[in-house]
């Protein structure tokens, strides 16, 4: 029997198992028990390449039955019927790999493949979302190659934000009479709306009357992160859906700074590929803000509903 299950930081977070069935006549098959799940590579950083000592996700292959087995792993090309929203097909096979692609175990023997994700150190590829395949042949003896199904890959890059910025949003939430070194501010609007908004162009959110502020009335000149996120209660507003990558929506700068007792201005754009299938869609986005510098505070958000032109601009 075939077990297979991915790790992250030592921790697992999928587990596949292939059985070994005997028929009447002895003769072994595969069969999948389980849904077969997905694979997500989350937070990749352009430009690094890690070393298989270094890999962050690891697949782990063990033969659990009796007779020895030879493992083959392989990244594919998604299909375009298999493409997810917000997902496109990565454009080179080569920046994702195995290592080792294959293994040749014994009854009870485990094998360790890395996953090596090393995308071009290219501004342009800055959070993107990728998807491939993941499929595998398994070996034995008595019954030849037999396929497994297949799986899909979802690959999210990260926007080029420092690690302290992308935390502060993540890990800010404490109350601001709770937190020691609370920082006050403001973010208004709290909501807006742009319609009929044009695919394959960046669009500033200024021409649609819509004008990000974060307020400082401290003392002292504050900085604040502001990313575009994906909250799923941004999904209760109607029929408007969780943006499928928030990346569409993105700030010109990670952090803006704010003087004392002042107000200025973050700015974002919008832009939405020039995809068929993202014509005449309904989403929500979600701005999240929130104090650097080791200031904890409330995160202030900015809901903002989109649709998008129709066939024909309309």
């Amino acid at each position: 029997m075939l077990r297979l299950s991915l790790r992250r930081r030592d921790m697992r977070i999928l587990l596949l198992a292939v059985l070994l069935l005997q028929s009447s006549s002895q003769a072994q098959a595969l069969a999948l028990r389980g849904p077969f799940p997905m694979m997500f590579l989350n937070d990749i950083f352009v430009g690094r390449t890690p070393s298989a000592a270094q890999a962050r996700d690891r697949l782990r292959v063990a033969n659990t039955g009796q007779d020895p087995i030879g493992v083959v792993m392989q990244l594919e090309p998604t299909r375009p019927d298999e493409l997810r929203d917000g997902y496109d097909p990565l454009p080179n096979m080569s920046w994702i790999t195995l290592a080792p692609p294959r293994f040749s175990l014994e009854p009870g023997e485990e094998g360790v493949s890395a996953i090596l994700v090393s995308i071009p150190n290219d501004p342009s590829l800055q959070g993107a979302q990728f998807q491939l395949a993941w499929s595998a042949v398994a070996t034995v003896p008595s019954t030849g190659a037999q396929l497994l199904p297949r799986s899909q890959v979802f690959v999210t890059v990260q926007l080029n934000a420092s690690t302290t910025i992308i935390q502060s949003v993540r890990s800010a939430g404490l109350a601001a009479s709770q937190a020691p070194n609370s920082t006050p501010f403001t973010l208004s609007p709290p909501s807006g709306r742009a319609d009929n908004v044009a695919l394959g162009r960046k669009v500033d959110l200024r021409e649609l009357g819509l004008a990000l502020k974060l307020g400082n009335p401290n003392s002292q000149e504050a900085e604040f992160s502001v990313l575009s996120a994906c909250d799923n209660a941004s999904g209760s507003d109607n029929d408007f859906k969780c943006a499928p990558n928030p990346n569409f929506l993105r700030a010109a700068a990670s952090s803006v700074k704010v003087a004392a007792n002042s107000v200025a201005e973050a700015d974002f754009y919008l832009e939405i590929p020039n995809q068929l299938r993202y014509q005449g869609r309904k989403w929500a986005f979600v701005v999240k803000a929130a104090p650097l510098g080791g200031a904890q505070g409330d995160v202030k958000t900015f809901r903002l509903l989109v649709t998008t032109q129709r066939a024909g601009g309309k």
